[in-house]
């Protein structure tokens, strides 16, 4: 089964599953922000800027695929790398085995009186990189962040072993 994918695992196709689920990741974060109402920490932004970036540079290669096959594995491997570790950083935490070093907290506070403070709890959404919103069959989303991430990541680094096999002419 392994050999068979390798098989079909191409420069294309790599680009296609990347861009696949780069897309998938960042439309469901807008889903679950917008439509379902979850805030999304600092440490959950940073992993949706990766996934964007990583979403427009894999519709670039998709686009100009036959230009610098190499170099743009490169560039994609780079905000991948970013993503699995901002994702397993944060899962760590969650878990409660880091310190946070990413401020989550808001602004300085101030209020008056006990019922302005009492507003300021209710109407705050919760933004804390610590306490997981949202669990799919016991994952939690950064969970399933560094399982997709570590998915590209392996991916990547195959097509890259691929495309220098392939270039070197020894196929």
């Amino acid at each position: 089964m392994y050999s068979y994918l390798i098989n079909k695992l191409n420069y294309k196709n790599f680009f296609t599953i990347t861009f696949c689920v780069s897309i998938i990741s960042v439309l469901s974060s807008f889903i679950l922000e917008h439509v379902m109402g979850y805030a999304p920490c600092k440490i959950c932004l940073y992993q949706r800027y990766g996934w964007v970036t990583l979403s427009v540079l894999s519709m670039y290669a998709i686009l100009f695929n036959e230009r610098v096959k190499f170099t743009k594995i490169i560039f994609l491997i780079i905000p991948i790398f970013f993503i699995v570790f901002i994702s397993f950083y944060h899962s760590l935490l969650e878990m409660g085995l880091v310190s946070n070093y990413f401020s989550c907290q808001t602004k300085n506070i101030e209020t008056k009186t006990i019922e302005d403070l009492d507003k300021l709890i209710r109407d705050t959404k919760n933004t804390n990189c610590e306490i997981s919103k949202f669990n799919i069959f016991g994952l939690t989303l950064a969970n399933i962040g560094v399982i997709f991430s570590m998915f590209l990541l392996i991916l990547s680094l195959i097509t890259l072993k691929l495309e220098l096999f392939n270039h070197n002419g020894k196929k």
